[in-house]
């Protein structure tokens, strides 16, 4: 590979991690809105919870449980994205003529 072909490989890579740390800054504030907006849509309910008996610790445990997962499933998946996609895209750029390096390899 030419020093053009490394120039065009760094920008799309660095291109490539800040739509995807953008993307994940979305993400959360989706997330989060989304929680909050069915907190409010269950107000009522959480009310009539708390009133027959149920400790607030476990509606605590609820909200955060409703909020967390997705949120962790995001950060994960966006997570996963960027590791493994800047290795599979170096293994596809690599000429037919010679193996694929390993992605964790320093490329000759």
């Amino acid at each position: 590979m030419s020093a053009s072909d490394d120039t065009i490989t760094d920008r799309i890579s660095t291109v490539s991690i800040a739509t995807l740390v953008l993307s994940f800054f979305v993400a959360t504030a989706s997330a989060g809105l989304t929680a909050a907006a069915n907190v409010l849509d269950r107000r009522r309910v959480y009310g009539l919870l708390r009133l027959s008996g149920t400790p607030l610790k476990v509606l605590d445990r609820a909200r955060v449980r409703e909020t967390a997962l997705p949120l962790a499933a995001l950060a994960g998946g966006t997570t996963a994205m960027g590791v493994f996609a800047p290795c599979s895209s170096t293994r596809r750029q690599a000429p037919p003529s010679t193996a694929p390096a390993p992605c964790n390899s320093p490329s000759a």
